[in-house]
């Protein structure tokens, strides 16, 4: 990879005016070669949040969490302090970043493309097949994250967002855990289902009472499926209620401002005028 030309002169003259701890910068994909490609690199807008309510702490961890990476910000040194990658193989990106976010007050997202990302590259961890190691990583990296999540000041008020994150990282080992053959796919249930009993015990609210008892008893069969049902579609189920909510909303609006009756009264009212100015011919 490689930060694109006036990289840090943009970096420098942001940090200079504002002094955020986080700046979360666009990024662009090139397929692997030796250069550096031309780009004009301009700013053109950002947008900041100061994490001080249960509101901008939703949306900060909305906007950041799972986007913001070790190497598509600049970190202020006074907000990280002391912290350290983990001992993952994958993931631990991810981790960082709500390390670095949990951490953080003031934050900054800037409509600029300062990085180039590489893809392609043989032997790149991106590109390798998924294994029992790599799904042990992505489980000790949910784990990690709850533990970060659980020391903010903010965190009851972030269980929609965290839920998405876990899901997240979550699907691709249940898909290659499926995959998977005899003792392999045994092991690949076991650290799954270890994770999200995990979260469901530290971050309870992260899955409904019923939901908890009927996970506690597949716990003993192994099914990958009843990982999907409690973790995926409940997902999925949250989306599909908002756009019923939102539905049943409008239909109250319009009860409400443009009832049957206001319509009907409207309707003979322009009928009524409508008569009145043809029969004057």
């Amino acid at each position: 990879d490689a930060l694109l030309p006036s990289a840090f002169e943009i970096l420098d003259g942001v940090t200079s005016r504002r002094h955020p701890d986080i700046i979360m910068y666009s990024y662009i994909r090139d397929k692997f070669s030796h250069g550096v490609p031309k780009v004009d690199v301009s700013l053109s807008g950002s947008h900041e949040i100061f994490v001080d309510s249960e509101y901008h702490a939703r949306e900060a961890f909305r906007t950041f969490a799972g986007s913001l990476l070790a190497w598509n910000a600049c970190y202020s040194r006074r907000a990280l302090g002391n912290l350290r990658f983990g001992d993952f193989c994958n993931g631990e990106d991810v981790l960082w970043g709500v390390s670095a976010l949990v951490r953080s007050q003031h934050l900054m997202k800037i409509n600029a493309s300062l990085y180039c990302y590489r893809i392609g590259r043989e032997g790149s961890a991106v590109n390798q097949k998924v294994t029992i190691r790599r799904i042990a990583s992505a489980c000790g990296v949910v784990k990690a994250i709850v533990r970060e999540v659980r020391s903010w000041d903010y965190a009851i008020y972030i269980s929609e967002g965290l839920s998405s994150l876990v899901v997240g990282l979550l699907i691709g080992p249940i898909r290659a855990a499926s995959a998977m053959q005899d003792d392999e796919q045994l092991r690949a249930k076991e650290l799954l289902f270890d994770a999200i009993g995990y979260v469901s015990t530290h971050f309870g609210s992260l899955i409904s009472d019923r939901s908890r008892v009927a996970f506690v008893r597949s716990l003993k069969k192994h099914s990958l499926s009843t990982v999907q049902r409690l973790i995926v579609r409940p997902h999925v189920w949250r989306i599909r209620l908002s756009c019923v909510r939102g539905a049943a909303r409008l239909h109250r609006l319009r009860e409400r401002y443009f009832s049957e009756s206001f319509v009907n009264a409207w309707l003979r009212r322009f009928r009524k005028l409508w008569r009145r100015r043809h029969a004057r011919g």
